[in-house]
């Protein structure tokens, strides 16, 4: 390491002055560049009549500046940081000197094609890739009605005596939950069968869809900057050592930094790029608007057996209105499917794409 110069000596003492105080010594200049240790101070003012001796002069400044170093001395990751403990590692050879890059640049880098090669050797560190020509289509959506559904209430059965055949009502029996057998403990020459309630609530099954292709690339494989350990070595002032770069790597000496930037001179080749992505495309939710009367249809049938496997008799039961009369059996089992809904549109809407996807994170790449 170069020294820097000696500081100066300190200034001499103030005279003496009759009825007057002595004037205070001045500091030594600073030394030359190198770091030199600051000037002495300067003497104190000699005594005057009757009056008071002047004050110790002040030190001269510390000499500034430093010549250029050694590899060990200022070896570092080219922004500064140790990642992972890199500033521990060995600190390459030197094989070219390059000029430092300037304020506002980082480096110097080197540039990997990584269809061909990756960050490695002397430049391990991945900094960012260079992508362009984002294909990100529009996302893909469809919006559809399907099945109406609408609350029904339960399933009704009143018996009539046989004579009257609903004139005389006997007694009504709720069948429970759809497709369930259920026993009707009285015969009867007829009946009548119907919803508990006028359908209400009614709504459509939303069907959507929905398919956005992830973003990629229309260019090649990108382009990767990578970093590494580099040193002042042996080069002169404003430079700094490169170790030998392999042929593989697009660019052996290059400097970065973020956003679009002109190169600076003694950079000239560019080469810039986007690292990243952001994308919000999506789908616009999808509703259904159901509009219309809800009519309610099933299908009620009577079997001779508690498995309701042997049916003898069935009928279509619409609404609240009731139904056609029904055989007569002692006991008599009765289901009743699913329910049915008429009388309804559904109408979709929604579904639409939304969004778009944009390059991030831009980087200009500088090279000589």
């Amino acid at each position: 390491m170069h020294d820097g110069g000696s500081a100066g000596s300190g200034g001499s003492a103030g005279n003496d002055a009759s009825q007057s105080e002595g004037g205070a010594g001045e500091g030594g200049s600073a030394g030359e560049a190198g770091g030199g240790s600051g000037g002495s101070g300067g003497v104190g003012g000699g005594a005057a009549a009757s009056g008071e001796g002047g004050d110790s002069g002040e030190g001269g400044d510390s000499g500034q500046g430093a010549g250029p170093m050694d590899a060990a001395d200022d070896s570092s990751l080219i922004d500064g940081s140790c990642d992972g403990g890199d500033c521990d590692a060995e600190v390459p050879d030197c094989e070219t000197c390059v000029p430092e890059p300037p304020s506002g640049w980082l480096g110097p880098v080197v540039l990997a094609d990584t269809e061909i090669n990756d960050c490695d050797g002397a430049f391990p560190t991945a900094r960012a890739d260079l992508n362009n020509n984002l294909v990100a289509p529009a996302a893909s959506c469809t919006c559809d009605c399907g099945d109406v559904k609408a609350n029904c209430g339960s399933m009704k059965f009143r018996q009539s005596a046989p004579a009257a055949c609903g004139a005389t009502p006997g007694e009504e029996v709720v069948l429970p939950l759809a497709d369930d057998c259920t026993e009707v403990p009285q015969s009867a020459s007829c009946g009548r069968a119907a919803f508990s309630v006028a359908a209400s609530g009614a709504s459509c099954d939303v069907l959507a869809t929905e398919t956005i292709a992830p973003p990629t690339w229309g260019s090649d494989a990108p382009l990767r900057i990578c970093a590494g350990r580099v040193s002042v070595g042996s080069c002169g002032n404003d430079q700094v050592c490169m170790p030998d770069v392999p042929a593989a790597y697009v660019a052996d000496a290059c400097i970065y930094r973020s956003g679009h930037h002109a190169c600076p001179a003694e950079w000239p080749d560019t080469y810039q790029g986007y690292d990243s992505v952001i994308d919000d495309r999506d789908c616009t939710q999808c509703n259904c608007a159901a509009s219309g009367t809800p009519l309610c249809t099933s299908e009620l049938s009577v079997f001779s057996d508690p498995a309701c496997a042997a049916m003898t008799d069935t009928t279509t039961v619409t609404g609240t209105t009731g139904s056609a009369p029904l055989s007569t059996l002692d006991p008599m089992y009765m289901r009743w499917t699913h329910p049915t809904v008429s009388g309804v549109t559904c109408t979709p809407s929604g579904g639409e794409p939304t969004g778009t996807a944009g390059q991030a994170d831009k980087h200009t790449v500088c090279c000589r």
